[in-house]
């Protein structure tokens, strides 16, 4: 997509993510290239991070890409938007919670999403969610930059 950043890239390869819509909509409208969120959603389109996601989480990514102010920042048309998301889709493994611990809906379903898998990590833009989920959540940052491992 951008020409991913090769930084962590192993640490990218060997960890299960729950990726936070945050990461995945700052990555696809970030003009800068080498920006953590770029090179995350780079990675996951490029089959380079292992992660994890379900059908409610897959629709959000689409339902906030699709809002009229977050879709004037990327200027894809949703046919476009699908695509991506058929590419997301085709390199995630599903998978579906079953409760929904804390947090607003949204983040109760992210913290549930994690409870699925227990060596998986959120990354997220979302430094209350990651206080809430410590010690496995990190930032797009830290996870670019090799501090993925729990």
């Amino acid at each position: 997509m951008r020409g991913a950043k090769t930084a962590g890239r192993e640490a990218l390869s060997t960890v299960l993510f729950v990726v936070d819509t945050n990461v995945v909509v700052a990555g696809l409208i970030t003009a800068e290239a080498e920006a953590p969120t770029a090179c995350i959603l780079d990675a996951m389109l490029a089959g380079r991070l292992r992660f994890f996601l379900s059908e409610e989480l897959l629709a959000e990514y689409r339902a906030v890409l699709l809002r009229p102010k977050i879709a004037k920042l990327h200027a894809l048309l949703p046919a476009e938007i699908d695509e991506i998301l058929v590419r997301l889709a085709s390199g995630a493994v599903v998978r579906e919670p079953e409760g929904s611990p804390i947090g607003s809906r949204g983040d109760r379903h992210l913290v549930a999403l994690l409870a699925v898998e227990t060596g998986a990590l959120l990354v997220s833009g979302d430094a209350r969610l990651l206080s809430k989920v410590t010690p496995r959540g990190r930032s797009p940052r830290e996870l670019v930059m090799g501090r993925a491992k729990p």
